[in-house]
Order: structure tokens, then sequence, then C-alpha cells
């Protein structure tokens, strides 16, 4: 599937987590009290590549279709469910959200800005294509993620309700941009990707 445009109708960086920050916020917001549990998706996992990984903290992304590796921080779970990644050039993991492994129990998110006009982490990340793969690292191995699906939404109303956002799924990642200006100020969307598990490397 490709890109799908949501209306634009506020002002936040909002994901399922809710916005990237409070109230004015620029960046995702998950609200974890809507989450749903699902299965994992058939088919999502390449058995000769699959290498038991324990659940660990993210350290780093990589997404070879885009050229882009960065090192990805830690958001804490008490900053749920208004997220805003503290700087233009790291990722971060979503610490009330799974962690990621072949035994995780959860949807793995992480966030990032992307800036229009200038620098930041999630500046390429709209080019995502179903079927690109995102690796990310942590202390116990690499596991390999491949996109599904990809779909910008407004702030407010669209992303707080969207599959990926709502859905606890083991062996899923989702990727959010927090979209800002050139100024730093706030845009009406979010851009989400969906990724299911397909390897898993051993550290």
């Amino acid at each position: 599937m490709g890109i799908v445009r949501g209306a634009a109708v506020g002002a936040l960086c909002l994901v399922a987590l809710t916005g990237c920050s409070a109230e004015s916020a620029s960046g995702p917001v998950i609200p974890a009290t809507s989450l749903t549990a699902s299965p994992v998706p058939v088919g999502a996992v390449v058995p000769d590549r699959m290498a038991d990984v324990p659940s660990a903290v993210p350290t780093r992304i990589s997404i070879p279709a885009l050229g882009m590796v960065a090192p990805v921080g830690v958001m804490d779970a008490s900053a749920c469910p208004v997220l805003d990644p503290p700087t233009l050039d790291d990722a971060y993991w979503v610490g009330c959200r799974g962690r990621p492994g072949t035994d995780s129990d959860g949807t793995v998110f992480i966030i990032g800005h992307s800036l229009s006009g200038g620098e930041a982490v999630f500046n390429e990340l709209p080019k995502l294509a179903p079927g690109d793969d995102v690796e990310v690292t942590t202390t116990r191995g690499t596991l390999v993620y491949r996109v599904q699906r990809t779909a910008t939404y407004a702030k407010f109303g669209e992303v707080q309700t969207s599959p990926e956002v709502i859905e606890r799924v083991p062996g899923r990642l989702v990727l959010v941009t927090c979209m800002r200006t050139p100024e730093g100020g706030e845009t009406d969307d979010n851009f989400v990707a969906q990724a299911e598990l397909v390897g898993a490397i051993a550290a």
C-alpha cells in the first residue's frame, strides 16, 4: 500500500501516543488505555533468518533503502502518552511500549523529528515504501522488520485511532515522525510506518 493522506486538523506531532509534547504538543501521542492485543501476523517471520534475540532497549536504527543510520535514545515510560523527542538528530524508543526482541510482547514504537527545510533524523522517512527493511539494534542483537504500510495522519482525531497505534502486536514496529516547520513550529501531520518482524541476528 502507498501513503494515505489524512485531513489536517490540529497542530500536534501526535501519534497513537498523542503528540510530541504536552498540550501544545509537537510530537506523537500513544493512548495506552485503548490498546488491543493481536497475534503475530501470518507469514511475518522468516525462520531461516530468525535467531533467538531476547527483548532489550534499542540503541540504533538503520534503514538501508534510505541510507539512514541513527542512534536511538530512550523516552521514559513516564513521558507517555504525549511525547516530544528532545533532539533533532536522534530517534527515540517509546518506553511505555514493547522492547524489540523475538520474545517481545507488544508493538515497538520509535519516533523522531522531521524538519521542513532543515536537518532532522526522520527527514527521509516519508520515502519509505512497503518492502523496505528497518534494522533495530540492541545489546542482544539485531531485529529486522519489513515495512507493510505507510500513512500520513492528522495529529488530532486520526492518528490516535489508527490501527498502527492502537493495536498491541508482538513482532510489530511502528515508526512515527514529528513533523516541524523550519522555524521549529508544529505541523498538522504525523507520518506513520508499520513494519513486521522478518529476521533476527543474535549479538
